[in-house]
């Protein structure tokens, strides 16, 4: 082999190894260890500061300030009619008949053995209202002043007047009875209205039969 065999060998040799040499790869930077069992699914955000929960503050109530029920109202006077025939009560709020004993009759009721009371307590028979167009006057909580305090019927007719006020409305009840009948007439007027209305007459609820 001559000596420009060797020198092509040489050369062939320097420009296969050289570029490794001067080339040479960088090493990696090293691995950071992952945990496999942890995912993407199992990170929670960090809870955020939880402020002391402040007990309730009691306040102390006196017992007398809490209401127990509806608040009461007020009786209002009565007026008293009798015959030998009936006891008639009429209250003067409302102008209406509370109480009717029929002295001729007992009652049936289980347990009594006194005279036959018509109208029981709590009942709203003989309620008066008086309507207006489209809306409805309650003359329930309306205080009357009656002509008498008591009457006795005897021997004639006997009238009883109740009369009522409330701003610009007039209203009077006059109640005609009898000696001799259970019942008795009554007749109202209505002053003050801008236009017509009518009196509406409750049948209850509750009577005694």
């Amino acid at each position: 082999m001559d000596r420009r065999t060797l020198l092509a060998v040489g050369l062939m040799l320097i420009v296969a190894v050289l570029p490794s040499i001067l080339l040479s790869p960088k090493e990696p930077p090293p691995s950071t260890a992952v945990d496999s069992t942890v995912g993407i699914d199992t990170v929670r955000p960090t809870p955020p500061l939880q402020q002391p929960v402040q007990p309730p503050v009691q306040v102390p109530v006196q017992q007398d300030s809490i209401p127990t029920g509806p608040s009461p109202v007020l009786a209002a006077p009565t007026v008293t009619v009798e015959s030998p025939l009936y006891l008639y009560v009429f209250s003067t709020r409302g102008g209406r008949l509370v109480g009717a004993t029929a002295r001729e009759y007992r009652t049936f009721t289980p347990g009594d053995s006194g005279l036959a009371q018509i109208i029981p307590d709590q009942s709203r028979f003989l309620e008066f209202g008086l309507v207006v167009g489209n809306d409805t006057v309650g003359i329930s909580e309306w205080l009357f002043e009656p002509s008498a305090s008591v009457l006795t019927v005897s021997e004639a007719e006997t009238a009883l007047t109740l009369t009522a006020q409330r701003g610009a409305l007039q209203m009077s009840l006059t109640y005609m009875f009898h000696p001799d009948r259970y019942h008795c007439d009554v007749v109202g007027e209505v002053k003050g209205l801008q236009t017509s209305g009518y009196v509406v007459v409750g049948m209850g609820p509750r009577i005694a039969l």
